[in-house]
């Protein structure tokens, strides 16, 4: 009987894995992404000193002609300082951004932003928007009865959602709550990774990630993006925003994009960073973080030692962030137009899952109905409990028997008798 049990147990393991496999490896439908000469402007209108003196409408110029291609299986890492457009560039080109001016041409497999393309398109906040008082698997299970389609059983749907929780490594903590700011639940690298797993859910051809390794150690950062790098090995395209990538997370990355204040400063292979700006005369002096390097170099600093900017013919921030941007034209611009102008190999099985993603994945009713019991269960910890309950009938009870067979509204405020009626 334990010979049995051990063989059946095997058995399950090889088909969860199995399953996984077909999850994580066959694609809904390979993405490229294109992007060429994205500018972003937004409108500062100012009021008058004066109530009715008119307002003047100032341009803010967030994106200054930003260019890239991603293709299927590879990674692309979005770095710059605070301020420098990473974000923006990121919601541009994940369809999100309402407001403003977005000018140039973003195509996905040589097609505009579309329903269709949204359906399998993943997005992950910078913000772990997740319900406190769900465990982790309640929270991928109800996602998955929301956003798979309609024709997976529920049976179907939760063993999807188990086979995320075993991709991602969630499987010891998948029945603790995610807990948030005032409630103590999992750890902020495993809040992150079931927000990934919301959205790897659907299966997404091209995934976008603000800033996924804010606020964790080294080690964690370090699980989450090889997590991304094997999603991306599958033929996903995935496209991340990063402050300060450590050594090792920098060298992960396949395509790197560098921005300085809207300009794009350096768009290629991660490898190949340093040896470019070496060529075109910026190399440190020491070993150093590749990333720190770059960073350096987007704000306009050579060194943080004053000597060694002496004989330096450019010691000026703004002339070091005008003569990279300069040389970005020169050296790398001829080259991407050559990139972005190659036929895309994927376009044929575009139409063929056009009309596959146009269909809604529930019903109205199937909705609701998963809202309303995600919605008790959330709820079920404050309104729900017993304490709750009998305090409501405690004083329910009490301002009953204080007002009980109780006088007349006069009487209580001791008005003359000559004038009750």
């Amino acid at each position: 009987l334990k010979m049995e049990n051990i063989l059946s147990q095997q058995q399950n393991q090889h088909t969860d894995h199995s399953k996984i496999e077909v999850i994580f490896n066959n694609i809904n439908r390979p993405v490229t992404l294109k992007f060429e000469n994205v500018v972003y402007k937004i409108n500062l209108a100012k009021e008058g000193c004066f109530k009715n003196s008119p307002k003047s409408n100032e341009e803010k110029i967030i994106l200054k002609g930003v260019s890239g291609i991603v293709s299927p299986g590879e990674m692309l890492a979005i770095l710059g300082p605070s301020g420098s457009g990473k974000t923006t560039l990121l919601t541009g080109l994940g369809g999100r951004l309402v407001n403003g001016h977005l000018k140039g041409v973003i195509t996905y497999n040589n097609k505009t932003f579309s329903n269709a393309m949204n359906r399998s398109t993943g997005f992950v906040t910078q913000d772990d928007v997740l319900y406190p008082h769900l465990t982790v698997s309640e929270t991928l299970v109800f996602t998955a009865l929301l956003r798979l389609p309609k024709t997976f059983t529920v049976e179907e749907k939760t063993a999807h959602a188990e086979a995320i929780i075993t991709q991602l490594g969630l499987t010891k903590c998948k029945d603790i709550i995610v807990g948030g700011p005032f409630l103590r639940g999992i750890s902020g690298g495993e809040r992150k990774r079931v927000s990934i797993g919301q959205e790897m859910l659907i299966n997404p051809s091209l995934l976008f990630l603000d800033e996924p390794t804010s606020g964790l150690d080294s080690t964690t950062a370090l699980r989450i993006v090889s997590t991304l790098r094997d999603l991306a090995k599958g033929g996903r395209t995935v496209v991340l925003t990063i402050h300060q990538p450590s050594s090792r997370l920098f060298y992960m990355f396949k395509k790197v994009l560098l921005l300085s204040e809207g300009n794009p400063l350096y768009f290629g292979r991660g490898e190949d960073a340093m040896g470019y700006f070496s060529g075109i005369g910026f190399s440190p002096l020491v070993a150093m973080n590749p990333s720190d390097f770059l960073l350096d170099l987007s704000n306009g600093i050579l060194s943080d030692d004053p000597r060694v900017l002496v004989d330096t013919p450019i010691d000026d921030p703004a002339s070091i962030k005008k003569t990279l941007v300069t040389a970005f034209k020169t050296n790398l611009v001829e080259n991407m137009k050559e990139q972005l102008q190659e036929s895309n190999v994927h376009q044929v099985a575009e139409k063929l899952h056009e009309k596959k993603f146009t269909q809604w994945s529930n019903t109205w009713w199937q909705q609701f109905s998963v809202l309303f019991r995600r919605g008790m269960k959330e709820c079920k910890h404050e309104s729900f409990s017993s304490l709750k309950v009998g305090e409501v009938l405690v004083v329910a009870l009490l301002c009953g028997l204080l007002w009980w067979k109780s006088n007349n509204i006069q009487d209580q405020l001791f008005l003359p008798s000559h004038k009750r009626g």
